[in-house]
């Protein structure tokens, strides 16, 4: 069902970056980012497909629509889910950013924490910049026609995180695993 769902999400998210100038089309592409990330979340964890080598090139483009470099979203993903210890306090899309700017694109932290991991970051950190070198000499525009459609995936993702924290700690609370 996911894969023919992604079948139908790429074409749709051509249409909503040619098609953005109507404020239907940006509520509609904030969906489209938003089902990104949750795609990004199954590439990452390697349940989408069988083999790596669909799972990370989809990954990576994902990554680049959510704006969180691929490897280190997966391996945070990897870390909370061995230690089950996700304590987030997010109120608002901008403490979302706040945290992902903290986790995922602090080089400095990470290479202290997941040394071993290192070239798979610089796959991420070179993927992201590519995608940026194509944004870069759009950023007014960019962010002007992107920018109200970001904040709308920031806020779902903020209540999809917000809903995952708590039955986490619920099922912490009952004592199971």
């Amino acid at each position: 069902m996911k894969k023919l769902a992604l079948t139908f999400l790429i074409p749709l998210t051509v249409f909503c970056i040619l098609q953005i100038e109507s404020i239907a089309v940006r509520i509609l592409f904030s969906f489209v980012i938003f089902f990104w990330f949750l795609f990004l979340d199954d590439f990452s964890r390697e349940k989408m497909f069988t083999s790596n080598w669909i799972n990370w090139p989809l990954g990576h483009l994902a990554s680049m629509i959510c704006l969180l470099p691929f490897f280190q979203w997966k391996t945070i993903q990897e870390h909370l889910e061995y230690h089950k210890s996700i304590e987030r306090k997010w109120i608002l899309p901008f403490n979302v950013v706040a945290y992902s700017v903290k986790n995922f694109w602090n080089i400095k932290r990470l290479w202290k924490a997941f040394p071993e991991k290192r070239k798979k970051f610089l796959i991420s950190i070179f993927a992201m910049n590519l995608m940026f070198m194509v944004i870069i000499p759009q950023v007014p525009k960019f962010w002007i026609k992107f920018g109200p459609s970001y904040a709308g995936f920031l806020l779902l993702a903020e209540i999809y995180l917000q809903n995952i924290n708590r039955r986490i700690r619920l099922s912490l609370n009952l004592g199971q695993e």
